[in-house]
């Protein structure tokens, strides 16, 4: 995933930018996470130049930019293949809970007073100064989440924010919420019916690996947000498995029992991936499995593959209480295990005069008999048996 060194990679975007006649700052996330010492994985600049402006004077110079959000003038400047997302200083007009119509300013103070939280209208300049217009570098430093003026305007703006406050608390709060804020989160959270399933889907999976998500989801399955997200009233949260794989994290707060169909519905819910369901529900199988039995450890990771299995030993030993001993011992074993091809081929029971049906039943047979080897009987000592 491409990362930035903020001191270095937007300087020519935001000198060109001011050497053409406007001004530029970094804003939001990258500024946030800049200060905060952490990895910048996109760079947003804001600036008092209109889209077609941004685009004259960077197609000159043979630099492509397309046209993004235009009609919330925001355009991506490809330089030297790295993209760089600029948007026009602007107020929002209009908001109907998701979207608004957008008004042109050239002031910063007005274009931070449209953003949502404070520590996210933190700008930066090209020479490293700091513009804070709501006091937002002291709630990063205290770990608190802090909608811009009036909590509850800010959400009726766009209902996502809802989401967007939990997977903020999540990730940064290093305390309790604020009880004005989550009144206010609270009282408006019908409002998520407005935002799509696609929306919820990503925020939803984004905050259930913070290292705050279990505060923020027991949260929200006791004020009925999970209940709205994804049909399922009671998760019954108490721990959380830690891990950046965010089916593996769903997996872990699914109910033990109806697992299967509590799979059906949040897949339905989330709308995920048949590649997600499917890793779901291979989840919720490895919850029948007998870790205890050798064959069926070896069998599975061979089937599913040595990388996968151990998602679901780290599963069951969060979920099933497997022992601490026959974890750490079955994740060396696993970790070293060399399974190698299965050495019969269709061809070979054929010419006994297998077929059809007969055929596919002996072949299954004949690789149990060399599962239960262990993987070593040759082709000829496993066909004795037929």
């Amino acid at each position: 995933m491409l990362t930035y060194n903020l001191s270095t990679d937007p300087k020519y975007i935001l000198n060109f930018i001011e050497k053409n006649g406007g001004e530029a700052r970094l804003v939001g996330g990258c500024v946030r996470d800049y200060l905060l010492g952490r990895e910048i994985k996109d760079i947003d600049i804001a600036t008092t130049l209109l889209p077609e402006d941004i685009k004259r004077i960077f197609t000159k110079e043979k630099i492509k930019v397309i046209p993004t959000g235009i009609d919330f003038g925001t355009v991506t400047v490809l330089y030297k293949n790295i993209p760089y997302e600029v948007t026009t200083l602007r107020s929002d007009i209009n908001c109907d809970g998701r979207h608004a119509a957008v008004k042109f300013t050239t002031d910063f103070k007005i274009d931070s007073e449209r953003r949502d939280f404070t520590f996210n209208a933190l700008y930066m300049d090209n020479k490293g100064r700091i513009y804070d217009f709501h006091n937002g570098q002291e709630d990063l430093k205290k770990g608190i989440v802090r909608f811009i003026g009036n909590a509850e305007e800010r959400i009726k703006e766009d209902y996502l924010r809802i989401l967007r406050y939990f997977r903020f608390f999540a990730r940064f709060s290093t305390g309790d919420y604020l009880e004005s804020e989550l009144a206010a989160v609270v009282k408006n959270k019908n409002g998520l019916k407005k935002i799509s399933t696609e929306r919820i889907r990503v925020e939803f999976l984004k905050t259930i690996t913070q290292p705050q998500a279990l505060k923020a989801l027991k949260t929200m399955e006791e004020e009925g947000f999970l209940e709205i997200l994804t049909g399922i009233k009671h998760f019954g949260i108490k721990h959380l498995l830690v891990n950046n794989n965010p089916i593996l994290v769903l997996a872990s707060i699914l109910p033990l029992e109806n697992f299967d169909n509590a799979v059906e519905k949040i897949s339905e819910r989330l709308k995920l991936s048949k590649k997600e369901k499917n890793f779901l529900q291979r989840l919720g199988a490895s919850l029948k499995l007998d870790f205890s039995d050798k064959y069926q450890v070896n069998n599975s990771a061979r089937i599913n593959g040595k990388e996968e299995f151990l998602d679901y030993l780290i599963l069951n030993y969060f979920k099933n209480n497997i022992e601490s001993t026959l974890f750490t011992s079955l994740t060396n074993e696993i970790l070293h295990l060399d399974i190698p091809d299965f050495p019969l081929k269709s061809a070979d029971l054929i010419k006994l005069g297998y077929k059809g049906k007969a055929l596919g039943e002996a072949l299954r047979n004949a690789e149990e008999i060399w599962e239960r080897s262990g993987y070593k009987m040759k082709a000829n000592e496993i066909l004795k048996g037929f």
